[in-house]
């Protein structure tokens, strides 16, 4: 910031000073803090922490038009104006109802290794929350119901309910964190009234559907229901020939390799066309499931279809840039 400009720490509260490096930290109290810190020689503000938290108690739900009043109220409490300000890492997501227990969809999905997505589990979280580490970006899949009331208390979830959420169904989040936003615009900063433009709100509903292409559902065979087709030599197969399509192999492929490792055996060729033949016979046995249930293409593109985004780039932005001005 220029010289002339300096934040108005009345409302806020000093939590630490370190005096080595001139840096202070403030806490700015809303239905959650919000972290401010202020090094006034860089005549640098930093902000930290999650604007709908902050204004709303929670995020199940984004209201653009209130994201813009808690902006502006925080620039009006601190004698600011922060539409200007660089946005270094940001959180872009969807929740929705899936039909089953979102565990279920959660442990049921991975990165190939090609994406060189890190996963990251924590026994803690008992399944209910999984996140992928990449460059510039993680990947964060949970149970947003479970989220809910580890974060709220009774009274709290009163509000998401206004929200529309139901206590009694099952909602999955899918997020993405972009760790390093400028690596989105060709390493030119981004800021804040610069994410309020339609056109990139709309890039990261697309990217949202990209990166969750990076993931992979768990592809599964028809298991039998009679007990008859299903002997141990079965049980077994089944589980290899799940566990190598789900790493890109096809079932046939998995079948040759089988031919393969018969051939290079010491039997005779007799004895080996009989052991293909009965190879063939399990595998011809063996079908993949066709329409994956643990999918969320089409739930996430539903939800991203929902959002409406009233905000229309320039002329609102100026616009809030005035309200900002009639401290």
């Amino acid at each position: 910031m220029s010289q002339d400009e300096k934040p108005f720490f009345v409302h806020c509260k000093l939590n630490w000073e370190a005096h080595s490096s001139g840096w202070r930290r403030y806490i700015l109290t809303g239905s959650r803090d919000i972290e401010l810190y202020w090094n006034p020689n860089r005549r640098c503000l930093l902000l930290k922490g999650s604007i709908m938290y902050y204004w709303q108690g929670h995020n199940f739900s984004f209201d653009p038009q209130g994201f813009v009043e808690a902006i502006n109220h925080i620039g009006r409490l601190i004698h600011l104006s922060l539409w200007d300000g660089i946005v270094e890492q940001l959180e872009f997501g969807v929740v929705f109802r899936v039909e089953t227990s979102p565990k279920n969809y959660i442990m049921k999905h991975f990165a190939a290794p090609k994406e060189k997505l890190n996963p990251v589990d924590n026994p803690k979280d008992r399944g209910k929350f999984r996140r992928w580490e990449g460059k510039d970006v993680t990947l964060k899949m949970y149970d947003e119901g479970a989220n809910i009331r580890l974060k709220q208390n009774i009274w709290e979830r009163e509000f998401v309910v206004e929200s529309g959420w139901r206590p009694e169904c099952d909602y999955l989040k899918w997020e993405c964190r972009y760790n390093k936003l400028s690596a989105l615009n060709g390493g030119q900063d981004l800021s804040l009234s610069d994410l309020l433009c339609e056109q990139w709100h709309g890039f990261f509903k697309k990217d949202l559907m990209h990166q969750y292409g990076r993931l992979h559902p768990l592809r599964s065979v028809v298991i039998p229901a009679e007990k008859s087709v299903l002997k141990t030599s079965d049980i077994l197969l089944l589980e290899e020939v799940q566990y190598m399509i789900n790493r890109g192999e096809s079932i046939e492929s998995v079948r040759k390799r089988k031919y393969e490792f018969v051939n290079s055996l010491p039997l005779t060729k007799p004895d080996k066309d009989a052991r293909k033949r009965e190879i063939k016979k399990l595998f011809d046995r063996i079908q993949e499931v066709v329409e994956c249930p643990w999918n969320l293409t089409s739930k996430i593109e539903a939800a991203l279809a929902e959002e409406k985004y009233p905000i229309e780039g320039a002329s609102f932005v100026k616009k809030m840039r005035v309200i900002i001005g009639e401290k």
